[in-house]
């Protein structure tokens, strides 16, 4: 026991060991889930989306299982966010989880105090494989405990301090929803040749292609393909008149995918990108993996400056088609298969404009439309990436609309920056209220609620 702990103190508390008050109770996974509510299967099964998003998407007859009422203390015991502590719903409680009970104390006091213990459990969290608790960790901390009223009076001032601070977050919240927002109408207008217009004026320059596909002017369309449908297109934008629209078969060349050999840390062999490497704009490099190639594989996988990887297939749909761009730092890397590998010709498109052309509402409608599946998988292939159409101007006028998107989304990065200093020192407060909380500091103390406790 933590001696300095109990003589900082005041008077009327006292310190025990987490684990000597506990009452523990492991959920477990029900013989039988249905992905439906029915007369048979109607019992919420609480899983860590029904946990953390109050979104239930699987129920159970309750048979073999642990049960949960509103208000229940749980803990995520198993995964990325062991350690993180919440109040249940009703239901079966899931197998990752563990319901938790402090008989004699107020749970919401227990609660909190979890909660500032939260990062050092999630980072202390024990496996090779899938991360859990630590017990030995968990049920060894001291666990100072004042009387009855006034973990009342705690619990009461945590709520009103967290109370404030949240209406502030959700005030943060709004302004990063109209950022995003704003970062979209600024792609719309920069897809357009709403930044170009003064430029265009003094530069009557037009892009041109052999085997143009789709072109506009203004409402005028000639379509020269009868094989492409334009009702598969949403918004088709009325460009400024030296501006096309066209297949992005035109404008790159063929596109390639990634190797499927198996992938590892072993830093010795040859580092493969796979999607956590697809930055928002350039690649990210911070969790490589490796695998062993040949020499005939380095022409086929390797890299060049300029080239754009993509996102091909994945669960969530908002990150299929998602892109980088490949920087020369980059170009000793290869690319694993859920990756495709589009490389610009840049005599038509520079590898920037078409990185922010990906990000762009209208292409983003598109690769959506066509990658969208039932199956729980999202996918675009090689065909599909070239079936794209693409807003096009010529080169000069796309080194000024990059100009002009990158001058505008750096203020946006300016202001997430303030937004996420603003969250972190929020978060910093929170922990500081909760320390002050279990230190005794944090409300005034009553010599009758001794007699109470």
């Amino acid at each position: 026991m933590n001696e300095d702990l109990i003589n900082a103190l005041p008077s009327g508390w006292k310190v025990i060991k987490l684990g000597d008050y506990a009452i523990t109770q492991k959920g477990k996974k029900p013989k039988k889930l249905s992905k439906v509510k029915t007369d048979e299967f109607n019992i919420p099964y609480v899983n860590i989306k029904a946990f953390e998003k109050n979104e239930i998407d699987e129920y159970t007859d309750g048979e073999n299982c642990v049960f949960c009422e509103d208000g229940d203390f749980l803990m995520v015991w198993d995964g990325s966010r062991s350690g993180y502590v919440g109040k249940a719903i009703k239901g079966a409680v899931g197998s990752t989880l563990v319901k938790l009970n402090f008989p004699g104390i107020l749970n919401e006091y227990a609660y909190y105090f979890l909660q500032s213990k939260f990062l050092e459990i999630n980072t202390r969290a024990k496996g090779t494989g899938t991360p859990h608790v630590d017990p030995s960790l968990l049920w060894n901390y001291d666990f100072p405990i004042p009387p009855i009223d006034e973990q009342q009076r705690i619990v009461d001032k945590i709520s009103e301090l967290f109370s404030e601070i949240e209406k502030g977050l959700d005030g943060l919240a709004v302004i990063y929803k109209q950022l995003e927002v704003y970062h979209y109408a600024i792609l719309k207008s920069a897809y357009e040749g709403g930044f170009t217009k003064n430029w265009r004026s003094q530069h009557n320059i037009s892009p041109s292609f052999e085997n143009l596909l789709i072109k506009y002017r203004g409402d005028k369309k000639d379509l020269s393909l009868e094989s492409l449908s334009i009702n598969d297109l949403i918004e088709v934008p009325k460009l400024p008149e030296q501006w096309m629209l066209v297949r992005m078969e035109e404008c790159i060349e063929q596109p390639k995918y990634g190797t499927s050999k198996k992938c590892n840390y072993e830093v010795t062999k040859t580092p493969v990108l796979r999607i956590p490497n697809i930055g928002d704009i350039y690649i990210d490099t911070n969790d490589l993996k490796y695998a062993e190639f040949d020499e005939e594989d380095f022409d086929k996988y390797q890299l060049r400056e300029g080239d754009v990887l993509t996102i091909r297939s994945n669960g969530s749909i908002s990150l299929v088609g998602k892109s980088a761009l490949v920087r020369k730092v980059d170009e000793h890397l290869f690319y694993a298969g859920y990756l495709i590998r589009l490389r610009p010709k840049t005599n038509i498109v520079n590898p920037k404009y078409l990185l922010y052309a990906l990000n762009s509402g209208f292409l983003r409608k598109q690769i959506e439309d066509k990658a969208k599946s039932t199956s729980g998988v999202n996918n675009i292939n090689s065909n599909e990436l070239k079936d794209l159409i693409i807003p096009i101007c010529s080169v000069q006028e796309q080194e000024v609309v990059i100009e002009a998107i990158e001058s505008r989304l750096s203020q946006c990065d300016n202001i997430q920056y303030v937004i996420d200093e603003s969250v972190r020192k929020a978060e910093a407060l929170k922990q500081s209220i909760l320390k002050k909380a279990f230190e005794g500091k944090l409300v005034l103390q009553d010599s009758n609620d001794e007699s109470k406790n």
